[in-house]
């Protein structure tokens, strides 16, 4: 069930993680859709309300995880700069935290070395997240719901943040990773942009280890 609502939002969006209620989201949905809401309208205005994106905040400062509890300011910053509406300091500041992320979150499986970060295009990306992932789903507290969420989808929007930025066919719901952090993209100022890096976020954090 997962996987087929995360499939007709395929390349944008992923689902919620950290507040993930699988009955809630269903219904959501599907309400949404019997209202003709556009996806984005979808995350933005009935997922991802303002009390869940303060529950997901929380959730990261309470994760029990030292990589995380080094980028929290960073994370916390681009976070209220998304509620108080500057989303062009918000997708600053976190779009970058994404790869630190999964760098963090490698090397606590054991993975360090055998991904290759060298070439940060879309191909390395989803790559490292399916290694990454494969890790994540050998941890027995994951129960089958939770499974879900480690999707194909999962990689595959990481790595579209990662494609060759192209100025030719730039718009601004195509968030380049590239493009903003060369300074090339400047039209990426936007909520839906900042809201779809915190759910990438959000769902590498909550499968990061716990430590004792």
């Amino acid at each position: 069930m997962i996987i087929e609502i995360e499939n007709q939002f395929y390349p944008n969006w992923i689902l919620p993680t950290s507040t993930f209620h699988s009955e809630t989201v269903s219904q959501v949905v599907k309400d949404a859709y019997e209202q003709q809401l556009t996806p984005d309208q979808i995350f933005v205005d009935k997922l991802m309300v303002l009390s869940k994106i303060e529950e997901t905040l929380d959730n990261w400062k309470n994760k029990r995880n030292s990589n995380v509890e080094e980028r929290f300011p960073i994370l916390k910053e681009g976070m209220t700069a998304y509620l108080k509406e500057k989303y062009y300091l918000s997708i600053s500041a976190l779009i970058p935290q994404i790869e630190g992320l999964l760098k963090d979150a490698a090397k606590e499986v054991g993975l360090k070395g055998v991904i290759c970060w060298k070439k940060l295009d879309n191909e390395c990306l989803e790559n490292a997240v399916n290694t990454l992932m494969e890790k994540w789903k050998e941890e027995i507290w994951i129960n089958d719901k939770l499974v879900d969420l480690l999707n194909e989808n999962f990689p595959k929007v990481i790595a579209y943040l990662y494609k060759e930025y192209d100025s030719e066919i730039d718009e601004e719901n195509q968030l380049n990773r590239h493009g903003v952090c060369h300074g090339i993209q400047t039209n990426f100022g936007i909520a839906t942009s900042s809201l779809r890096l915190i759910l990438i976020i959000d769902r590498i954090i909550f499968f990061m280890a716990d430590e004792k």
